[in-house]
């Protein structure tokens, strides 16, 4: 999920298309998309006349895959995530993007990703923000 200012502007939520061997093989996919995404949105910006020196903040909640992406190094059997680590270690070398730690109950992207009981209130007015459902508790 993209954000301007606290309000999204830009989403998505697909299946990816390669099978992931872990979950933290599927979140350096995404994390990848995620940055594209970002970057081409900066840049739309920057041709729209706003101008920021400042890398694009990306939350990630998996600290492994944050730790990853920081050192450039992958251990994993999948090679086609070694080409995938380098371009987002590349990114946040060239301060394009900057990778920060959000926990899971606080990531807003999940609203998209995961279902949650109908018990847990947090999720719920996340949800019903996100979908513009003010105080009115449906969806």
């Amino acid at each position: 999920m993209v954000t301007i200012f606290g309000s999204p502007v830009l989403w998505t939520s697909r299946k990816q298309d390669n099978v992931s061997q872990s979950s933290t093989e599927a979140e350096y996919v995404a994390l990848l998309a995620t940055a594209n995404e970002a970057n081409w949105v900066k840049e739309l910006l920057i041709e729209w006349g706003w101008n920021t020196n400042r890398p694009t903040q990306i939350y990630e909640d998996n600290q492994q895959v944050i730790r990853l992406v920081h050192n450039g190094q992958v251990n994993t059997r999948a090679k086609y995530l070694t080409v995938k680590l380098a371009a987002l270690h590349d990114m946040i070398k060239r301060r394009q993007i900057e990778v920060k730690y959000v926990p899971s109950q606080d990531n807003w992207a999940d609203v998209l990703t995961k279902t949650r009981g109908s018990g847990d209130d947090r999720f719920r007015f996340k949800k019903d923000s996100a979908l513009g459902f003010r105080n009115r508790g449906e969806c």
